[in-house]
């Protein structure tokens, strides 16, 4: 000590070293604070979501399961509406239909008044007429409950007829209306007019086109045979009147029957 006393430049000399050198000896066994790992990362330093485009909802996952085939719910049909292979069907399955150009003979006025009568109040609603599609008829009332008007239509697989009745206010038949149409392209039509009485007062059969052999509501029809004195008390007879098998059953029908018991499939 005494010699650094003695030479106080040697002393700052050695001090000045000292102090570097735990200097550096400090930094040497220090770990940089950069190399060190960071305990906690700063929110600002996290990615950022991707923004997303509105676009509705998003489709659901597909799925390995094949959805089942559901078929579609079956609606109820309107009774006033016609089936899908026969649109027309309702338009047809009515007793107001066109007037028959020989209708206008005078033979047939009396069951052409009817026919008129009937048709107008179809039209404005003032007769009811109630359809079944199912069994293809049509039957129509007046406000008293009286009968006025049936239709049929039907045929096989080879021809197609509709069938009209027109009824008097008393609900006696009037007019048979009948039109036939077949696979060759036939087409006839049958206008029978009867009196109060349901006697023929009038009958005309139209061939409209040629075709299959068809009936014929006034061709008489060859009488049975029967014993001559039977045969002789027929012709004496004033109610005696040329016979026609279809005729006579299309006559005697029962609207009312035939409407209400229609025949389930």
């Amino acid at each position: 000590m005494a010699t650094a006393a003695r030479h106080p430049g040697v002393l700052r000399f050695v001090v000045v070293v000292w102090v570097f050198a735990a200097a550096c000896s400090s930094q040497t066994s220090r770990v940089p604070e950069t190399a060190q790992p960071s305990r906690e990362q700063p929110i600002a330093s996290l990615p950022a979501p991707a923004a997303r485009v509105a676009t509705g909802p998003e489709p659901p996952e597909a799925s390995a399961e094949v959805p089942e085939s559901r078929a579609p719910v079956p609606i109820e049909d309107d009774p006033a509406e016609a089936p899908a292979d026969d649109p027309h069907l309702l338009e047809r399955l009515t007793i107001a239909v066109a007037e028959p150009g020989s209708l206008r003979a005078g033979k047939f006025r009396a069951a052409r008044d009817v026919f008129i009568e009937v048709k107008r109040h179809v039209v404005d609603r003032s007769y009811a007429e109630r359809k079944d599609v199912r069994c293809l008829q049509a039957l129509v009332s007046d406000p008293k409950g009286v009968v006025r008007g049936f239709a049929q239509l039907g045929g096989t697989e080879h021809h197609y007829a509709e069938f009209r009745h027109y009824f008097d206010g008393a609900g006696a038949l009037r007019l048979l209306l009948h039109k036939r149409t077949d696979e060759a392209g036939g087409s006839t039509e049958d206008i029978v007019a009867f009196d109060s009485a349901g006697e023929v007062v009038a009958c005309g059969h139209v061939v409209h086109r040629s075709g299959m052999p068809a009936p014929d509501l006034c061709a008489a029809e060859p009488e049975p045979a029967v014993d001559p004195e039977v045969k002789k008390a027929m012709r004496a007879s004033a109610s005696q009147r040329s016979r026609n098998e279809m005729r006579e059953y299309l006559q005697t029908i029962d609207p009312v029957a035939e409407f209400k018991h229609c025949p389930s499939e």
